[in-house]
């Protein structure tokens, strides 16, 4: 483990020359390597939203999935998928089943023979997948591509899923001002993001190239003056990662593209904004509202509001509530409300994930490309796979990266072996 350690080191040196050349380790450097050393603390991931898929992806892109929790994993899911029986693994969430196809993708292994069942047989049909709204059609679309994946023939009476109706989808929902949202017609960043991301490897595409193109002014326009992104009426660090995620897969380097600075900020220093102490991000910066009268006790649970409780729309849990994410204030004995050192769980694996994929982005940024602008246009394969199956980690450090990268990032950084995450 010491040894591991010490080539987090020297990966974080390397991506100084990345990433600027800079003299010193830079915040989101810090809370790279600070909140990986957390990860790895944690039980090994399992099946779930938290402490699960994130988490395998993050630790592969990072070089730190072992075989012991590739192996623990796979059979985790297994598990999971023999109790649902179905490669349905939620009866309205399409999600669950796009996010455990991409864990096992990203810990290499097959989606489509686990426990005898082709797990991307439960994205076959379109309007299962519009059941949880547009959030189903974009997790089935990043899953899909994750690993290459054909879409199998849906059964008789369903409406067959191909991926450019998928991405149909995708832009018929687009908002009036250019970004997307789960509800509504206001557009919210975290779905105008995993939309984005989604979208990411059909660039070539006109339709798509427009699209993408209104969606980042969208983008632009509603970053915070500290870099950050506000979804849901909150000022939060998942919103950040998402957004990173998202320009990374396009290319864009959200550390210095004039379109997502403001007042000198970026969005990775609106997430290291909620970076902990020690590893670990905070959800937000949020509090309760004070008590009427100041509290004698030197720390005492603050009561927490519907507002505080009241679910974030995350990539693929977007109706259900983070139990870590309410976490509780302290409040001191002069009434003064003080956030917690404690990272929470979802924060924490999205604020990696995001931090993975722009140490990606570093390690090859020569071969980024910029969206296209051109009048050439190609249309979307209807059954051949965009992306060739992964191989199982780690790719051999002179291998180069794949164009286009799959929009999920889950290969790891060939010469950079860093920490853990989601």
């Amino acid at each position: 483990m010491k040894r591991l350690f010490t080539s987090l080191v020297a990966a974080a040196a390397l991506l100084l020359c990345a990433c600027g050349g800079q003299a010193q380790e830079s915040p989101w450097q810090t809370a790279y390597r600070e909140t990986g050393q957390y990860l790895l603390s944690q039980p090994a991931p399992t099946t779930g939203s938290i402490g699960g898929e994130w988490a395998v992806i993050g630790l592969r892109r990072a070089g730190l999935l072992t075989d012991e929790m590739a192996r623990s994993y796979k059979a985790a899911a297994e598990d999971y998928v023999r109790q649902s029986g179905s490669p349905r693994l939620h009866r309205a969430k399409s999600t669950d089943t796009s996010r455990t196809i991409l864990g096992l993708t990203a810990a290499g292994y097959d989606a489509t023979a686990v426990a005898g069942i082709d797990l991307t047989a439960g994205l076959s049909d379109m309007s299962y997948l519009r059941i949880q709204g547009l959030n189903g059609p974009i997790w089935a679309l990043i899953a899909l591509d994750c690993g290459g994946y054909a879409i199998p023939q849906a059964a008789e009476g369903e409406e067959q899923t191909t991926r450019e109706g998928l991405v149909s989808e995708i832009l018929s929902a687009q908002c009036p001002d250019g970004g997307w949202t789960l509800l509504g017609e206001a557009s919210d960043v975290d779905m105008t993001a995993m939309a984005l991301t989604s979208l990411s490897p059909y660039l070539e595409n006109r339709d798509v190239q427009a699209a993408v193109e209104r969606a980042l002014t969208c983008l632009s326009r509603v970053q915070q003056d500290n870099g950050g992104f506000m979804s849901w009426g909150t000022v939060n660090s998942e919103s950040c990662a998402q957004v990173i995620v998202a320009l990374t897969s396009l290319g864009i380097d959200p550390a210095a593209d004039s379109r997502f600075i403001k007042n000198g900020a970026s969005p990775l220093d609106g997430l290291c904004a909620f970076a902990c102490a020690g590893g670990g991000f905070r959800h937000s910066d949020e509090l309760p509202e004070p008590p009427a009268v100041a509290p004698t006790v030197t720390k005492q649970t603050a009561p927490v509001t519907a507002a505080a409780r009241q679910s974030h729309p995350n990539s693929v849990t977007a109706s259900q509530v983070n139990p870590d994410r309410a976490a509780a204030k302290q409040v001191a004995s002069d009434g003064a409300i003080v956030v917690p050192i404690e990272p929470d769980g979802m924060a924490t694996e999205q604020g990696f994930y995001a931090l993975t994929a722009y140490a990606l982005f570093c390690r090859n940024a020569p071969r980024q490309r910029e969206v296209p602008r051109g009048k050439q246009k190609r249309k979307i394969c209807r059954s051949r796979p965009r992306h060739p199956r992964h191989s199982a980690p780690p790719l051999p450090p002179e291998l180069p990266f794949r164009t286009p990268r799959c929009s999920c990032h889950c290969e790891p950084a060939p010469d950079v072996p860093v920490i853990a995450s989601q």
